[in-house]
């Protein structure tokens, strides 16, 4: 057997595997780069009970990333378990949007709201050197933030979303947050999700709308400087015209602005709230 033909039999299997996800298994098994395995797939492949190890468990519907214990995000590989969600491409967003504050406000506090794995804080850390505040109310989760903040500068707080924040008198100038969203009554979300992911960072009240709620009450609290700060939160990609609603009744507009955001999908995914 050689290492084409084990591409060929995960290219081919019926749960339909993204190329990139192919080359991210043979990567993980053979420990080479993707460059390497392209240049060497006529090379011998001695690792076939590994492999089948690893498309049993694809095959049972467990995903991808527990398998292999990990994830690419943003171009950085983050350690991922059952303890956290995993990392979603249309996350990467919010990295974009904290990173255009930066380049204008290289100073500013940053914290990152229900991080889960940390994916979102750790990778602005990593980028621009800074410090980075991570918040979550799992105890598990913050236990896997803290393997992937290895050589970053993180602060981590155990805390229930804002309050954790306001307890502490933590002021930010940019503020991240991926909540909980999807209302508990949905029945559309995979069974791959709900089978395998944290419930606490899936399902939320009011329609999977009350953290957003709970930040539009709150968000003077939460701001280093109202002339000059940044708030950026993903969302479910049907809730837009729920939270321009809420939006509306909650936010003070006189001196704050909020838009949304498009994911690569084209779906609606992120709501910005600044300074005017």
């Amino acid at each position: 057997m050689i290492l084409l033909d084990a591409f060929r039999i995960l290219t081919n299997l019926n749960i339909s595997l993204p190329k990139a996800d192919v080359y991210h298994v043979l990567e993980k098994i053979t420990k080479r780069d993707r460059q390497w395995l392209i240049n060497n797939f006529d090379k011998p492949f001695n690792q076939k009970e590994n492999l089948e190890m690893i498309i049993e468990e694809l095959q049972s519907g467990k995903p991808l990333a527990y398998i292999l214990k990990e994830k690419y995000f943003f171009g950085f590989k983050f350690y991922v378990d059952s303890r956290v969600l995993i990392p979603r491409p249309e996350t990467e967003l919010l990295v974009s949007e904290g990173l255009k504050f930066l380049e204008e406000n290289p100073q500013a506090v940053v914290s990152d709201v229900c991080c889960g794995s940390g994916n979102i804080g750790i990778s602005i850390s990593k980028i621009k050197n800074i410090s980075i505040n991570l918040i979550d109310i799992s105890r598990e989760a913050l236990e896997v933030a803290q393997i992937n903040s290895l050589k970053t500068k993180v602060n981590i707080f155990q805390g229930d979303y804002i309050w954790a924040l306001i307890e502490q008198n933590i002021k930010s100038d940019l503020i991240l947050v991926n909540p909980p969203y999807i209302n508990k009554n949905d029945l559309e979300v995979k069974e791959s999700v709900f089978k395998y992911e944290p419930n606490l960072a899936l399902y939320a009240e009011n329609n999977g709308l009350i953290f957003y709620k709970h930040l539009f009450v709150n968000y003077k609290k939460l701001i280093n400087n109202l002339s000059k700060f940044k708030i950026v939160m993903e969302f479910g990609w049907n809730q837009k015209e729920e939270l321009e609603l809420m939006a509306h009744k909650f936010l003070d507009l006189e001196t704050t602005s909020f838009n949304f955001l498009k994911d690569y999908s084209n779906n609606w995914r992120c709501i910005i709230i600044e300074n005017r």
